[in-house]
């Protein structure tokens, strides 16, 4: 074996290696763009139940804006772009926990 066929077959080898290499990075790469999306959406959902619940907590007229509580929750995830029904309901409990 020459010296020129040494190197066309490590160079073969590094293009089968290269050709080997890349579906698992892009696997690898497009997982931890969905982990970020699904994080972010996990994030958005949660500040935008928080908004909600704090524009009921406000005083006891906004305690019964169902509706008041629904578009704030609808308005704080509009970057999720998916379609959130939000439900709102009143609860109450005493520090003692009877109720």
């Amino acid at each position: 074996m020459t010296h020129g066929d040494d190197h066309k077959q490590r160079r073969g080898l590094a293009l089968t290696e290269f050709a080997l290499t890349i579906p698992l990075a892009f696997v690898l790469f497009i997982g931890i763009l969905d982990f970020g999306r699904v994080f972010y959406t996990a994030m958005t959902v949660s500040h935008a139940a928080r908004a909600g619940v704090q524009y009921g907590a406000q005083n006891s007229l906004t305690s019964g804006d169902f509706a008041g509580m629904r578009d704030v929750v609808t308005n704080a995830a509009a970057d999720v772009n998916r379609n959130i029904t939000p439900t709102a309901c009143r609860f109450c409990q005493c520090a003692d926990g009877s109720g």
